[in-house]
């Protein structure tokens, strides 16, 4: 055996260790420690603060919950861990998420971490993303041949095996990067795609101090201005939209300067959470009107409980969580999955909301019952609006929004279903074209107006004689 085959398979060799270690630690073997720098948490709202930090290693997704990562109070360990944003806030008690680049997490206590004395650490499985190991495999499938003893063995393994394998990982790899690189851009999450949970820059939503899409408001009304509180999930908070074009900022516009527009509104609220928020926050700044955003899945729990949602199918993220592209084609394996009847998806979850044999609907309906009481007690005009969304103005959705309508009604609110006039506004517009995002059917900007249009057209009156009677 001559000298350069003995190096040609020396070198193979040390590729091939190079990916068993590189397998290895993508399974997760190998352990990291970092201690946290108490300087560097973050107050983010109630109970929660938050950590920036890079690991070599997955975070959780809106899609999966890929992080192993374990937090150490001294030498305590803290949990439970994935846990929902909103229930790290209100809850704490050792809650936390690695998520993207951040640790979103609360004491066991929840007193300050920068200040209680205690030390935080972290431990986490050293994981190289997907791509690295897809390359160096590449590599080895490109040096293979030339570990062979003699030229016609290697030109026979070359034609056989390796040119089709390498024309084909290689034509896919150039087909790739382009896509992933085009759908990372802002245009393509905006127009074409949708975000896949990485919003476009100028949507990123700004908050004040208690997480909530708005300025910050004094408690105390020291102007005497009329108040309006608004309560509501996704669709008041506005996914997908800029801060400028979500309806309560709208509305603020409309209303005048003796008016001030105060929303509470968070994702995945339902009417359980949105009194809790009331009480929270909501009567602290004495509100002389109160506007509850419904929307069709407000039966479901409180945010900190389970909520009885099927988790979605994820199989090319398994592949690698980090490519845009992969979430696209599951986005898409479930909604053909969902409307195919193959998964208990979300569809057949929010309809479960309504059904009295259920654990929800009873429940909700003591809840809305609550909301009304409590406002009753402290004299607020109570007004229910039942927000259509571009998925949901069909004959299917329909019966849901009776049973909202009738549910608001006799509870005592001032009722209003928007689903007539937000057909009638939109006759012939392609609902797809109302979307927030291509990916996301929250309401856009142009749903948004008609939001505020509508309000106001209902609020004006009582919102006109309660600033004539201060006067201005």
């Amino acid at each position: 055996m001559n000298t350069r085959v003995v190096r040609w398979r020396l070198f193979i060799a040390v590729v091939a260790i190079a990916n068993v270690v590189l397998v290895v630690f993508a399974l997760g073997t190998f352990w990291a420690e970092r201690t946290l720098d108490a300087q560097n948490f973050a107050h983010n709202s109630g109970n929660c603060f938050v950590y920036p930090i890079t690991l070599f290693t997955p975070s959780d997704t809106m899609e999966s919950t890929a992080s192993r990562v374990k937090i150490f109070e001294d030498d305590t360990l803290l949990e439970p861990g994935h846990a929902q944003h909103e229930a790290i806030r209100q809850i704490g008690q050792g809650r936390f998420s690695h998520w993207g680049e951040q640790l979103y997490m609360s004491s066991s206590d929840n007193s300050d971490p920068r200040t209680n004395g205690r030390v935080y650490k972290i431990v986490y499985p050293l994981r190289p993303p997907s791509s690295v190991i897809g390359i160096s495999l590449l590599l080895t499938a490109f040096v293979l041949p030339f570990a062979a003893p003699t030229r016609e063995r290697r030109k026979t393994i070359y034609k056989r095996f390796h040119f089709p394998i390498m024309a084909i990982s290689f034509s896919a790899v150039l087909l790739l990067i382009p896509m992933e690189m085009f759908l990372r851009t802002d245009y393509s999450k905006e127009h074409v795609f949708g975000a896949f949970q990485r919003l476009p820059s100028k949507l990123q939503p700004t908050v004040n101090e208690q997480g909530y899409r708005d300025r910050e408001h004094e408690r105390d009304n020291h102007d005497g201005s009329i108040r309006i509180v608004i309560l509501g999930d996704s669709f008041t908070f506005g996914d997908g939209v800029a801060d400028d074009e979500i309806y309560p900022r709208i509305l603020q516009g409309q209303v005048g300067g003796n008016v001030e527009i105060i929303t509470l509104a968070r994702d995945g609220w339902g009417t359980a959470d949105e009194l809790a928020a009331l009480r929270r926050d909501g009567f602290s700044y004495h509100p002389d009107i109160v506007v509850v955003g419904v929307v069709t899945n407000d039966p479901s729990p409180r945010i900190t409980e389970p909520q009885g949602q099927s988790a979605p199918w994820i199989v090319f993220q398994s592949i690698t969580p980090n490519m845009i592209l992969f979430r696209l084609l599951d986005f898409r394996l479930n909604v053909l999955a969902e409307n195919s009847g193959w998964k208990y998806g979300y569809t057949d979850w929010e309809r479960d909301l309504y059904d009295p044999g259920k654990r929800y609907r009873g429940a909700w309906e003591r809840t809305v019952m609550e909301l009304s009481q409590e406002l009753l007690l402290h004299r607020i005009s109570a007004y229910a609006f039942l927000l259509i969304g571009p998925a949901q103005a069909n004959e299917l959705s329909a019966w849901k929004f009776k049973i909202l309508d009738d549910v608001f009604s006799k509870a005592g609110f001032s009722t209003h279903n928007l689903l007539e006039s937000y057909t009638s506004t939109f006759q012939g517009v392609t609902p797809t074209s109302l979307f927030a995002l291509p990916d996301d059917p929250h309401p856009g900007r142009e749903v948004h107006k008609f939001y505020a249009n509508e309000l106001w057209k209902v609020l004006k009156p009582e919102t006109e004689k309660r600033v004539k009677s201060l006067g201005r």
